[in-house]
């Protein structure tokens, strides 16, 4: 969801960098794009911030999120395709590291909610991505082999957790994250835009999808 379907990093950098600042700590997006991942920890030792500090982070956090949540966006098309996906039979699952509660909010306030199949935040697993538990998950709720699913993401976690799932994977670079590994992880789809061609195809005349060449993913 974050940052593949709807453009989130930014809209969360701007909450993290108005928090730090209440605790007199400079943010930049560069080094927000650097540290920020599904474990916040790395971001918290590069600004120092203290146990109790942490705690302050935590709970500003939907404070300000609640002021500035009107403004979040999907990515362009990101609605067109789900309803086209949903149109053409598929199933569609929704496997996040966001809150319950946050995720909700967002899919209704975009008028999507209805389209996917399943959803599986972090409260109904023990271990997030790179783990494969919420996909399974989803597979199991979906009553389908997670050899036939292909699971989209935005970071190199979600290639990890696709394969350990045994599902093929796929990635979007349009987001905030650094892809210079996709060479390594070899994801079986790499989506730069959700365009034209991805409105071509229906469940009875599925693409192919070809390994991707790391020789090209590394340049």
């Amino acid at each position: 969801w974050d940052g593949t379907l709807a453009d989130t990093p930014r809209h969360t950098f701007k909450i993290y960098q108005e928090i730090f600042a209440e605790l007199g700590k400079e943010l930049t997006f560069a080094d927000f794009k650097k540290y920020f991942g599904q474990d916040h920890t790395p971001l918290y030792n590069f600004l120092g911030l203290t146990p109790e500090q942490r705690k302050q982070v935590d709970g500003s956090w939907f404070r300000i999120y609640s002021k500035v949540q009107q403004s979040l966006r999907l990515y362009p098309q990101a609605k067109r395709l789900l309803r086209h996906l949903k149109e053409s039979g598929y199933k569609i699952g929704l496997v996040t590291s966001g809150k319950e509660w946050r995720i909700s909010q967002e899919l209704e306030m975009f008028g999507i909610e209805n389209l996917f199949d399943t959803i599986v935040t972090v409260e109904h697993i023990k271990k997030p991505k790179p783990a494969p538990d919420g996909l399974l998950l989803a597979a199991k709720k979906l009553k389908v082999s997670t050899t036939d699913c292909i699971y989209v993401g935005d970071m190199s976690e979600d290639i990890v957790a696709g394969k350990r799932a045994g599902m093929k994977t796929g990635i979007v670079v349009h987001g905030m994250h650094e892809h210079s590994n996709l060479g390594r992880l070899k994801p079986d789809l790499v989506i730069e835009k959700f365009n034209s061609r991805y409105f071509k195809h229906t469940k009875t005349s599925e693409p192919k999808i070809k390994p991707t060449d790391s020789r090209k993913l590394d340049k």
